[in-house]
């Protein structure tokens, strides 16, 4: 497998990671913004909503974008279809070896931000 293709594949995951990630953090960002007045102020509502308000909308993106990085570099690690992909002739010289190493350094990659993302956000709900 060619590096462009190796870069490609990655690049094309992180990429859908992130307009997803980005989509559904968004998409919390305004549900908390009508849920709740401002930081911490949820109208006596003391559950997961007053919890997400009073984390950063940045970590919840971050977060989310690497939670859905973790979900695709796993299906890339097991359920990757690499033969139908090389007929349609999108990664022409892919190793099924290279793949597998490309989705694990993406899913440790996925799991150490999500770890972090998770550290950060209950720092952010503690203090």
């Amino acid at each position: 497998m060619s590096q462009s293709a190796n870069h490609s594949l990655a690049l094309s995951v992180i990429l859908a990671a992130a307009i997803l990630g980005g989509f559904f953090g968004l998409q919390l960002h305004q549900y908390l913004d009508v849920a709740c007045n401002m930081r911490g102020e949820c109208y006596g509502r003391t559950d997961w909503v007053y919890v997400a308000s009073l984390i950063p909308i940045h970590v919840i993106t971050v977060g989310m974008v690497s939670a859905w990085l973790l979900l695709f570099s796993l299906f890339v690690l097991f359920a990757f279809p690499l033969e139908f992909v090389q007929k349609l002739s999108l990664l022409k010289n892919a190793d099924r070896s290279v793949v597998r190493r490309t989705a694990a350094l993406l899913f440790f990659t996925a799991v150490a931000t999500l770890v972090a993302m998770i550290l950060l956000g209950a720092w952010f709900a503690t203090i």
